[in-house]
């Protein structure tokens, strides 16, 4: 098993721990980063000439990050392998997972128990579809 995704298991179970402790702006932190993680290793196992161009770009510019650009391309190839079923709904949830997570860490904002709630449909959504279509 690949270290992200053994990252990306360790989040989703870190999720459900901290939820029952409702520590909620973690809890949705690790729910992006479990499928972040996951994202990263599908793109890196599969898609290694894309994953590599992402990955120079960002040492290339030598600041901030490129989750935006590893998200839509791992979108771009969810959309060949699944022949186009759920591609809207799981680009929406992956992008909306990215701003919760920038909120929950970065803003003055109170985390409460519907966006955790969101976050974990959505999470496990991702979960079920990357399953289906990439057997991960």
């Amino acid at each position: 098993m690949s270290i992200l995704l053994k990252k990306s298991k360790q989040n989703k179970l870190a999720f459900s721990y901290l939820k029952d402790k409702e520590v909620f702006a973690a809890i949705v932190h690790c729910g992006y980063y479990s499928c972040f993680q996951k994202v990263s290793h599908i793109l890196k196992e599969y898609y290694t000439e894309e994953w590599n161009s992402i990955h120079l770009q960002l040492q290339r510019r030598r600041k901030g990050s490129m989750h935006k650009e590893y998200i839509d391309e791992f979108i771009r190839q969810f959309r060949k392998v699944s022949g186009g079923n759920n591609v809207a709904e799981l680009d929406s949830n992956l992008k909306d997972l990215r701003s919760f997570r920038i909120e929950a860490d970065y803003h003055e904002i109170e985390v409460d128990l519907d966006r955790v709630n969101k976050v974990e449909k959505y999470m496990n959504n991702f979960h079920l579809l990357t399953k289906q279509n990439f057997q991960v």
